[in-house]
């Protein structure tokens, strides 16, 4: 989701610690460890791990979130998205280093972008940019001037970016120069996908990894039992949950208006951009939740449900095999309702 707030996804831990931790056999108990810390700039990230070996650090983890970001970090001007953005035409780089993480997320972006019918575009960094929904950026209109939108909206749309391979390099074109990528609604889920399969590679099957409120489990918590994630309230204070969700190796993430929104035209206009229509998207959800075995693909999935409203967000999460969605909207009498597809009948614990 283009999103600069922290998702308020938090680990559900009262169900968590009152059961006794898991034992293996002839070993004992086998402790789990915490690592907390900052990345992306300004976003806090926490995991809890089952390891008796010291197979990861914290300076191990900052790192590989480091690379991450020099990768995909629009805030970045070094950084790989920051050349492709400030260039003409493209950049040619290899899937290496840094620049591996960014043509990860071109490619899956690709495939999101096809999978929603546009819904999900990463191109509208500039209309973000305009609201005024950018750190470090400018302010953002006080008035919608309709010209400037649509002027914006020509540089729109991934059909705007060829992607090439020859031998071990990757030509990422651009038709229209002002073209730009923003992968908000998807670096953090990718983030977290990659220090889940770094974890998995070291022999770590147990694990929760949370960064900016975006979830990925493995295994089992050290109640001995799936994970249990709290999903935000959208009416309530930070880390409210209106449900939890009892984690089998899933993923999810959660996109709302509720924390990050600017006053345009004496309007409140939230975060969630239409890349179809140029301007903040109003319809009737209030949030949408997707799982997911990838994170990256929750992530990715719940900005295109906010933007296509309940009904067709509902839909698409019924008909996708790998997708699930927990949502939160109005109904017709403004009463707030939810409904989740039933891909999570006895996932979702309602509050």
């Amino acid at each position: 989701m283009y999103r600069l707030f922290l998702l308020c996804l938090f680990i559900f831990l009262p169900a968590c610690q009152e059961q006794p931790k898991p034992k293996v056999a002839g070993k004992g108990v086998i402790p789990y460890k915490k690592i907390k810390g900052i990345t992306m700039g300004v976003v806090a990230y926490q995991m809890t791990y089952q390891d008796d070996k010291n197979l990861v650090s914290h300076a191990t983890v900052d790192s590989l979130l480091a690379a991450f970001n020099q990768g995909n970090s629009h805030y970045e001007s070094t950084s790989t998205i920051s050349k492709f953005n400030q260039s003409e035409k493209g950049i040619t780089i290899e899937q290496r280093g840094f620049d591996q993480h960014f043509i990860k997320n071109v490619l899956l972006a690709q495939k999101v972008v096809k999978e929603t019918n546009g819904y999900f575009d990463p191109t509208v960094a500039p209309l973000m940019k305009y609201y005024g929904f950018r750190k470090k950026e400018i302010k953002g209109v006080t008035t919608i001037d309709t010209t400037k939108v649509m002027e914006i909206m020509a540089t729109l749309g991934f059909d705007k970016i060829s992607i090439q391979k020859k031998g071990n390099q990757f030509l990422i074109q651009k038709t229209n120069p002002r073209t730009q990528l923003d992968f908000s609604a998807i670096a953090k889920g990718y983030a977290l996908d990659e220090v889940g399969h770094f974890f998995e590679q070291q022999g770590i099957h147990n694990y929760w990894i949370d960064i900016g409120g975006e979830s990925r489990t493995r295994g089992k918590s050290p109640s001995g039992r799936w994970w249990r994630i709290g999903i935000q309230d959208p009416r309530g204070p930070r880390n409210t949950p209106i449900a939890v969700a009892n984690m089998e190796n899933l993923s999810m993430a959660t996109s709302g208006n509720y924390e990050s929104f600017r006053i345009v035209d004496g309007k409140k206009i939230g975060h969630t951009m239409n890349p179809k229509t140029g301007f903040p998207e109003l319809n009737n959800l209030l949030s949408a939740t997707a799982f997911a075995a990838d994170c990256s693909i929750a992530d990715s999935y719940a900005t295109a449900f906010m933007t296509m409203g309940m009904e067709k967000a509902f839909n698409l999460a019924q008909k996708s095999p790998k997708i699930e969605t927990y949502l939160v909207y109005f109904d017709e009498k403004g009463t707030v309702q939810t409904k989740y597809t039933a891909g999570l009948e006895g996932v979702i614990d309602d509050l």
